[in-house]
């Protein structure tokens, strides 16, 4: 694995241009997309896009933003990829389907100066997710459900031995298994599940291309931010366990719950 820069959100290959957009919805990635086409309008001008959407369906109004912003620099759309619901959208849409993302390899990034600086704002995450830690002690019927989703060890997974430090971060189009902590300021992007052994205490973000059946498990679950495809949670400020404890986080409602861990007998 390599340590490397911010991984762009516009890459050229021999065939035209890639636009990676399935880490967020649609709406918060086209302040990126538009800054990478103005900085080198003569550049991108004329050429050819595909638009990567994983497993969730752009917003129509974002879309729609997208391709005037495209359209203003004689980019044409040569397709899209993504999951079954993009296909369908791109049928709709009159578009091009060029079938699933293709399986990268893994890798590691340094993430930039500006997006360690960023700050998300989220009205209530934060008492929100103690109120989830709550219903976990409460529901004790649950906890029984509580088992680690299953990680295949192959092409999909990628192991990381050692301590995942502040600044850095992996992302990867599959599951990611941690063998160490993984700080404050470190990022770990999965398209799957994530499984750290050891202290979860920077950012995780699971089924980063829209699937809300992936998990987070940790022996030590207390991150500072905590996604599940399009779910969204924020520790509260202040909030540290004195006792660490192996937990599971996925989605249930709509929601995410966070729940004690029970190994399988």
């Amino acid at each position: 694995m390599s340590v490397w820069g911010a991984m762009p959100i516009v890459r050229g290959t021999r065939s035209g241009l890639e636009f990676d957009l399935f880490e967020a919805p649609l709406a918060e990635l086209l302040p990126e997309v538009r800054a990478k086409l103005e900085a080198s309008p003569d550049f991108y001008r004329g050429a050819g896009g595909v638009l990567s959407f994983g497993d969730a369906v752009p917003q129509e109004g974002a879309f729609d933003e997208l391709l005037a912003a495209l359209a203003e620099r004689d980019i044409h759309v040569a397709g899209v990829r993504g999951g079954p619901a993009v296909a369908e959208f791109a049928e709709r849409r009159g578009l091009a389907y060029l079938g699933p993302l293709a399986k990268g390899a893994p890798k590691v990034r340094r993430l930039s100066a500006a997006a360690r600086s960023t700050q998300a704002d989220f009205a209530g995450a934060r008492a929100d997710l103690a109120r989830r830690r709550l219903r976990a002690v409460r529901e004790p019927e649950r906890v029984a459900e509580a088992q680690l989703c299953a990680v295949e060890a192959g092409a999909e997974t990628v192991l990381h031995r050692g301590t995942l430090r502040g600044g850095q971060a992996i992302r990867q189009r599959g599951s990611i298994v941690v063998l160490g902590d993984v700080n404050p300021g470190a990022e770990l992007i999965a398209t799957g599940d994530i499984v750290v052994v050891g202290a979860l205490r920077g950012i995780a973000h699971a089924g980063a291309q829209g699937d809300t059946g992936a998990c987070v498990f940790a022996l030590d679950l207390s991150p500072t931010q905590l996604r599940i495809g399009p779910r969204i949670a924020v520790a509260p400020e202040g909030e540290r366990r004195h006792i660490p404890a192996p937990e599971l986080a996925r989605v249930e409602d709509g929601r995410i719950v966070i729940v004690p861990y029970v190994p399988p007998r």
